[in-house]
């Protein structure tokens, strides 16, 4: 049931996702809340199945089911069960959704601190540099540094359109026969370098 959609026929949880409230399903085979998955019901040999949605603050985050072999109504004890079990499980998974959102952010953090620590360095190296190949290999390898980046390459095609590349740090090996062109009648000008070139060229007209 791995990416089940929540519908009216989507069995037992797939019907409490929908709309937030127990779907009790004593007879599978009789039950039309079942009615697009049956077959599965079938293949598995469950007649009856009892799903709670998990929440939290009314927000969906999941569904908590007790299924069996045979076709059975829910007793209190049944009933009982389930909705200890769907708040603990809710518990959990909020716990887990906190501890994400809270690993998130730290990460954004973590990413913005390097930014600031690139531009800092970046305006170091601009400041020192005497011509234009100076401050591009720094640049090139402070990107891949501080912002994460697996390459980084810097070019410009030159009168024939070809790119040719003036610095490039991280996994260089994939630019070694690389042939990029900025002309758009040919497969090497097809690219994403290509394409942004273009781009680029046309906004600068355009102003």
């Amino acid at each position: 049931l791995n990416g089940l959609t929540p519908g009216l026929h989507s069995g037992s949880c797939g019907y409490a996702a929908f709309g937030g409230q127990p779907a009790l399903v004593a007879d599978i085979e009789q039950d039309a809340r079942w009615d697009d998955f049956r077959p599965v019901a079938r293949q598995w040999q469950l007649r009856s199945c009892w799903s709670y949605p998990v929440l939290h603050n009314d927000r969906l985050l999941g569904t908590f089911a007790l299924s069996a072999t045979t076709a059975d109504k829910q007793t209190d004890s049944d009933m009982e069960l389930l909705q200890f079990a769907a708040t603990l499980v809710g518990a959990l998974l909020h716990h887990e959704y906190q501890a994400k959102v809270q690993r998130q952010l730290t990460d954004q953090k973590n990413r913005l601190l390097s930014f600031t620590q690139m531009l800092a360095k970046a305006s170091q190296k601009i400041a020192a540099a005497q011509t234009d190949q100076d401050f591009f290999q720094p640049l090139c390898d402070l990107a891949v540094r501080y912002a994460q980046l697996g390459l980084v390459l810097l070019a410009r095609p030159n009168h024939t359109g070809q790119f040719i590349f003036l610095a490039a740090s991280g996994a260089t090996g994939y630019a070694d026969n690389l042939i990029v062109s900025a002309n758009p009648d040919v497969p090497e000008g097809q690219g994403t370098m290509g394409r942004t070139w273009r781009c680029l060229l046309y906004t600068s007209d355009a102003a």
